[in-house]
């Protein structure tokens, strides 16, 4: 028996729908409604937590780690240790009570939910009615990540109770999140308290690359308490909602990262609370309106639009927004992940797709986009020469997975057995060539890349 799909989505051209909360579907759901603008990615987990299967994620681009343990039997032309991109700080964190019950969806009795990731703009909204003992509470969700400037995400949270209700709430910068629910990759983490902004930093295991993030919080309230823990900062309120009247939060993020060990921890730190201060000068529809407006153009050069079929028009308008998310070009150095930024499978890894089926999208809508893809490879030259030498060959051997240029892939049956990333780079250069005729990419780095490619094939053949 084929496999059949299964729906439970609203068809809407432009956003993603679900009305109704469907539990079973909860990871499902976390993975589609994610969020990303290449530099960052999060899973569309409930912020403020649940007692459901859930994989709570975010993810920098080009922030990774090498496995902890050594490859079982490894022999050669295969790798000791693998590498992938890494959970990261889970800066939407929330924890929330209401009369001093825990909001889990998990538990909790709700009504009217309804999720929308709305395209035109990429903001994720999610509402309901938690139906409390005590009282109704309408509660609203956004979060957004700024496309113009990848540092920025903002959330907004408000709530409207029909009766006086005590609302506890936790805004939490959380770096203790498990990767693949069993190593933290971090070290050396720090939290940070100035004027009124709050931080955390860390510096990864090995590969010594730095993060810091900082949020401020806008609300017409005091914090009641600060709490800094070995990998996370707690800011939190205790406040009375008023019956039939609306309370607001926003809160403003800045991520920054080192994926080069270019500057010390306290620059980075710096650079993050100066510009968390910075963003939050703009109000949060003004953040919405700016992307709106980087969408519009996207849609402007890159729609397609499909007549009579619905469900194929929100299809490939997902698509081409999923690209966009996930890629364009504002990073030389970063590249596309097989599942983008949206969770732990395929860990991160870039693979032949990037050539054969994402760049094609970037050739004929971003020009700067596609040229860094190839540049991607190009500075990865000197690790595909070094894979080619590790299979007893010459010229240049790109890897089936990589986050780093090295081979991420462990398994003798995809790293030492496909060539085809190999002639993908071919591929690409071909289709950039024979659209921009780019001479001096070719003279100086498309030749070399083409020779040592050809020298592999020949050896191999």
């Amino acid at each position: 028996m084929g496999k059949v799909q299964d729906k439970y989505l609203i068809v809407d051209p432009f956003q993603i729908i679900e009305e109704g909360f469907h539990k079973q579907k909860n990871q499902v759901s976390e993975s589609i409604f994610s969020l990303c603008n290449e530099y960052v990615g999060v899973r569309g987990t409930f912020e403020e937590g649940s007692s459901l299967p859930s994989l709570i994620g975010t993810y920098f681009n080009g922030i990774y780690e090498y496995a902890l343990e050594d490859t079982p039997n490894a022999y050669k032309g295969i790798i000791k240790r693998t590498h992938f991109t890494i959970n990261s700080v889970n800066f939407f964190k929330l924890k929330i009570k209401i009369n001093n019950t825990l909001l889990d969806l998990g538990v909790v009795d709700i009504d009217n939910f309804k999720r929308i990731l709305d395209m035109r703009n990429g903001l994720l909204t999610r509402k309901f009615i938690w139906k409390h003992k005590d009282a109704d509470i309408d509660i609203k969700f956004e979060r957004i990540l700024d496309m113009n400037n990848c540092h920025n995400a903002l959330q907004r949270i408000s709530f409207i109770p029909n009766n006086d209700v005590q609302l506890d709430i936790d805004f939490c910068l959380d770096n203790s999140i498990l990767h693949w629910g069993k190593d933290n990759y971090y070290k050396d983490d720090k939290t940070y308290e100035k004027d009124n902004c709050y931080g955390i930093s860390a510096k990864t295991l090995s590969t010594h690359q730095s993060i810091a993030s900082f949020m401020k919080i806008d609300c017409q309230f005091t914090p009641t308490k600060i709490t800094h823990l070995e990998k996370e900062v707690i800011v939190s309120y205790s406040i009375k909602l008023s019956k039939n009247n609306k309370t607001t939060f926003v809160r403003y993020i800045n991520n920054n990262i080192d994926k080069h060990n270019d500057n010390n921890i306290d620059e980075l730190v710096n650079n993050a609370y100066k510009d968390v201060i910075n963003l939050s000068q703009y109000s949060f529809d003004e953040i919405v309106n700016n992307n709106k407006k980087y969408y519009d153009e996207v849609w402007e050069k890159s729609d397609i639009e499909i007549i009579g079929n619905d469900e194929d028009q929100q299809g490939i308008r997902y698509c081409i927004f999923q690209l966009e998310q996930n890629y364009h070009g504002y990073a030389e150095d970063n590249n596309i992940g097989a599942k983008g930024l949206t969770g732990e499978a395929y860990s991160g890894h870039a693979f032949w797709d990037s050539e054969t089926y994402c760049l094609p999208y970037y050739l004929f809508s971003n020009k700067k986009a596609a040229l860094d893809l190839l540049m991607f490879r190009f500075n990865t030259l000197p690790q595909a020469k070094e894979r080619a030498k590790m299979l007893d060959c010459v010229g240049a051997c790109y890897p089936i997975a990589t986050r780093n240029g090295e081979e991420g892939c462990n398994l003798w049956q995809h790293a030492s057995c496909q060539f085809q990333p190999t002639t993908a780079v071919g591929y690409a250069i071909f289709h950039y060539m024979n659209i921009y005729n780019d001479r001096e990419f070719m003279q100086t780095y498309g030749l070399e890349m083409m020779m040592e490619i050809c020298k592999f094939l020949l050896r191999v053949h």
